[in-house]
């Protein structure tokens, strides 16, 4: 079995026949008319950045399986990249649904508040508690 850690500790080489996890997507860029996605891969024993040829602009997912048919391992001077010439995923058209939910009255009023104090001190404000207090409440409830 292929692991992250087999391909970190072994030398540069072509490889295939293995499928990952895709714990980021990052960029995208376009070189005439292929597209790449830079993603990070993981598995139980690490992580490794792949770029992966996409072909056509169809983006790849955080947590999507891609099954690895055709790369190859190069060092770089960011470190270990594993190149995906050939992959496959299952098909899919959209992106997951995202939960967003996000907890208890207490959390969600939390949150909101940081939101505040993080926009006032973006503007050059001095956060003030009372204003605080009265815009969560008024996000909240309206009034």
């Amino acid at each position: 079995m292929i692991n992250i850690k087999t391909l970190l500790d072994n030398p540069p080489q072509r490889i295939g026949g293995f499928t990952k996890t895709i714990k980021t997507a990052k960029k995208k860029w376009q070189i005439k008319e292929v597209w790449f996605h830079q993603v990070c891969l993981m598995d139980e024993t690490g992580e490794i950045l792949a770029d992966v040829k996409i072909g056509k602009n169809t983006p790849l997912w955080h947590n999507q399986e891609i099954n690895i048919i055709v790369g190859e391992t190069r060092d770089t001077d960011k470190g270990r990249i594993l190149y995906v010439d050939q992959y496959s995923t299952a098909s899919v058209t959209e992106p997951p649904e995202m939960d967003y939910s996000v907890g208890e009255p207490n959390e969600i009023m939390g949150k909101i508040r940081h939101g505040l104090v993080c926009a006032d001190k973006m503007a050059g404000n001095k956060p003030d508690k009372a204003d605080i207090q009265f815009w969560t409440e008024f996000i909240i409830t309206g009034k």
